[in-house]
């Protein structure tokens, strides 16, 4: 089967990158051994998947202080046993001005997942286009875009599209858009409904179902326990719509999650 590396990335914060990492990565390893990467310092996505924070993280990958086997580690029992993760750290901060010198930095982080027999690396990044982002892009074969159903981040999305451009133009030809999340959606909302309907006519087909506002999905995170014991289905569609894209045959069903 081929090796997966899929980027979630935006440029703003609060746009639930970390939360659809968690929780595409957690169905994903229902069914193939998946890789949850984190890259934002402030270690989101590592905190909702293992109790405490190791020593080593992927500024370790960086810094080339640690390999891959040194920084990733399995995650709580609760997960399926498919799952793994590469932690973050504060340290990640010091990548921009420790590599600068190094004219290979943005591609530290492919050279290390190559290393990877994991079929699938879902990676989280920061909300900035610094060393840490650019890395995982070069590194990625799709690119998703988690983006809240409001104005202010919808219209973040011209300066997605110019850096996907670049990166693909000059560093990864490979790389491709896979699609759009919408997040945060309040059905109930009329300006959330609006900036959803632009977003489809935008669009069209690379747009994913929306992800449904709800404080459940805090409530997920930090229970150390996957998504759908929240009750619901919204990044198992998603997912499924991944998979589908990526044509693959299996499909995640409910009874894979236990439900």
């Amino acid at each position: 089967m081929k090796h997966n590396t899929v980027c979630l990335w935006f440029g703003k914060g609060g746009c639930g990158k970390s939360l659809s990492t968690y929780a595409i990565s957690s169905h994903l390893s229902t069914r193939f051994s998946t890789l949850a990467v984190d890259l934002d310092g402030q270690a989101t996505l590592s905190s909702s998947l293992i109790e405490e924070l190791p020593e080593a993280s992927t500024y370790g990958w960086f810094s080339k202080t640690h390999d891959f086997d040194e920084v990733v580690v399995p995650v709580t029992p609760a997960f399926p046993e498919r799952l793994f993760l590469a932690p973050a750290s504060a340290d990640l901060a010091k990548a921009e001005p420790e590599t600068a010198a190094n004219l290979d930095r943005h591609f530290l982080l492919a050279d290390v997942l190559s290393d990877s027999d994991l079929q699938f690396r879902v990676i989280d990044t920061p909300p900035n286009s610094g060393i840490c982002t650019i890395a995982a892009l070069v590194a990625a074969s799709h690119v998703i875009c988690p983006v809240s159903t409001e104005p202010a981040a919808w219209e973040q999305m011209a300066a997605f599209e110019a850096l996907l451009a670049q990166v693909k133009r000059r560093m990864n030809p490979h790389l491709e858009w896979l699609g759009i999340i919408p997040t945060r959606f309040n059905v109930r909302n009329n300006l959330d409904n609006e900036v959803l309907k632009a977003i489809n006519e935008k669009y069209g087909s690379l747009c994913f179902s929306p992800v449904r506002s709800s404080v459940r999905w805090r409530e997920a995170m930090v229970s150390l326990g996957p998504p759908w014991n929240q009750q619901s289905t919204d990044y198992m569609t998603i997912t499924n719509e991944i998979l589908e894209r990526l044509n693959h045959e299996k499909i995640i069903s409910p009874a894979d999650c236990g439900q």
